[in-house]
């Protein structure tokens, strides 16, 4: 990954200043737009194209997540914030961004999992590939220690062919599991 979008430095759009947002959300936002659009990169999909996905899926995110975002108490509207593909059925927030760069619905289907789950939710960001996957954690929480995860590798999904490889990396404030997809991802 060339460069990391840090938005804390970043002029935002008007509609972002208006709201009631926090540093956390912003890092959360961006650290499941940057997995969402690692998925992406990995099936092929143009970098620009990948770039301008990333940029609207955080601005939708931050918009759709505006008043429903409790730091003090985290798991409060979790269900909110889980965005979910399953059944064929795409998750309207990330098509709403797809379709702001010209991805159509089709196009995502075949290039993100059949079946994931993510939960992002204040200090944690977590995802799930498959009904029966394992949970891989994103950004850990608060009582976490990111030293200690740093450059780890992590958990292989339990699907035979879906994960090729997987490492952490830290980006200040950020935990990263690098992950790299072949073949299809879910039957």
């Amino acid at each position: 990954m060339d460069a990391i979008l840090d938005l804390r430095n970043c002029l935002l759009p008007a509609f972002l200043e208006s709201t009631l947002w926090t540093v956390d959300m912003i890092n959360e936002v961006q650290n499941a737009s940057e997995f969402l659009s690692d998925l992406l990169r990995s099936r092929g999909v143009n970098v620009d194209v990948i770039e301008s996905f990333r940029d609207n899926l955080i601005n939708v995110l931050v918009d759709y997540y505006n008043n429903h975002w409790f730091p003090e108490k985290p798991f409060k509207g979790s269900g909110y914030r889980c965005i979910r593909i399953v059944n064929k059925k795409m998750d309207p927030l990330i098509s709403k961004a797809g379709s702001l760069c010209g991805l159509t619905v089709s196009q995502l289907m075949s290039s993100l999992p059949n079946e994931l789950t993510m939960w992002i939710d204040p200090y944690d960001v977590s995802y799930r590939i498959g009904e029966e996957g394992s949970i891989g954690q994103l950004l850990g929480g608060p009582e976490s220690d990111s030293s200690s995860n740093s450059g780890s590798d992590s958990e292989s999904s339990s699907q035979e062919g879906v994960l090729e490889s997987s490492s952490s990396y830290t980006y200040p404030g950020m935990q990263y599991h690098n992950v790299l997809y072949t073949g299809t991802v879910c039957c």
